[in-house]
């Protein structure tokens, strides 16, 4: 479609360009950094800090006590039913219920010199591991209730005319910026698509027409994403 000196495809752009735009601006750029970098920062700190921080559940014997004795008193059945012939895959397999690839894996990280050793063993080692999973949601919990913390005070210091217009704009800037490169992201897939002949016919023919592919003096804003954004350009990088 060729409306001129515009395309369909640019006025979409541009309108979901103004939309990006306006909720940048009714959102903030406090509040949309504090909820990216939140999220990233929570998740990277959780991972560092929960192996300490499960050795100090285990220390002050916080939640750990429980899970070894379920595991042990399991274990320890099993290994009393269990025949002479059963190997640790096959006890681990039948005292905690879990698929067999699982209890090869735990048999394998388990070094013991008699069956009697075994539901001590794999009681502290499993225990270790259910305390490191349960310390990490912990404090993934702790730290979300942070960030919501720091977004109530973003919030607050929005009241003021002034920070609100500043944090404005920055955030509409922002939102523009995210906006720009998942449009940039958009159209380079559509030229992968198009330069592998993926897309046919009236499809085809629409946006060649549509961004005046075929028309080098055409200026058109999806044009330009289309030809010359960045993803293509680090692409042709490695070209």
């Amino acid at each position: 479609m060729n409306l001129g000196f515009i395309g369909l495809i640019d006025i979409i752009v541009i309108i979901l360009g103004l939309i990006v735009c306006f909720l940048g601006f009714s959102k903030g750029f406090m509040n949309k950094v504090i909820g990216m970098l939140g999220i990233l920062v929570i998740f990277g700190l959780a991972v560092f800090l929960c192996a300490n921080f499960a050795e100090m559940l285990i220390t002050n014997k916080i939640i750990y006590p429980s899970i070894y004795k379920g595991i042990y008193s399991k274990m320890a059945a099993e290994v009393a039913e269990a025949g002479s012939d059963a190997s640790v895959a096959d006890i681990i397999q039948a005292a905690l219920g879990c698929p067999s690839l699982i209890a090869v894996f735990l048999a394998g990280k388990i070094d013991v010199s008699s069956t009697a050793e075994l539901p001590d063993v794999v009681a502290t080692q499993l225990g270790r591991y259910a305390m490191i999973g349960i310390s990490f949601l912990i404090l993934i919990f702790a730290m979300s209730l942070v960030l919501v913390i720091l977004k109530a005070l973003a919030n607050t210091l929005r009241k003021s005319t002034l920070i609100k217009t500043v944090d404005g704009i920055m955030g509409m800037a922002l939102y523009l910026l995210i906006y720009v490169a998942i449009i940039s992201l958009l159209f380079w897939g559509l030229r992968a698509l198009m330069d592998n002949d993926v897309i046919q016919g009236q499809a085809r023919q629409f946006i060649i027409t549509d961004l005046q592919l075929e028309n080098e003096n055409a200026s058109r804003l999806s044009k330009f994403f289309y030809e010359g954004n960045l993803f293509s350009s680090i692409q042709d990088l490695f070209k």
